[in-house]
């Protein structure tokens, strides 16, 4: 009896090799981007907000802070201890 081995054709072979090497470089890709978008998210969620009012408990009075152009800040408030608090 003779041994009959099926062959796969080169070109579909090739056809399957770069639909796989696709598929790693898109989940690659979207790891990548995902931990950069993370990063992203750590690094600005540490920086104070500059803008706007914020009500915080824990005062016995307003507090101003205001920046200069260079950014430096100055704070203005009616005690010591709420000026520390804001600081």
């Amino acid at each position: 009896m003779a041994s009959t081995t099926a062959s796969i054709p080169t070109s579909r072979v090739g056809h399957r090799f770069w639909r796989i090497a696709a598929l790693i470089l898109c989940i690659l890709l979207s790891i990548v981007l995902a931990v950069l978008g993370w990063f992203y998210w750590i690094a600005r969620s540490a920086l104070p907000q500059l803008d706007g009012k914020i009500a915080v408990n824990g005062l016995s009075s307003t507090v101003t802070i205001t920046r200069d152009g260079h950014g430096v800040p100055t704070i203005e408030a009616a005690s010591l201890k709420d000026l520390f608090f804001a600081q």
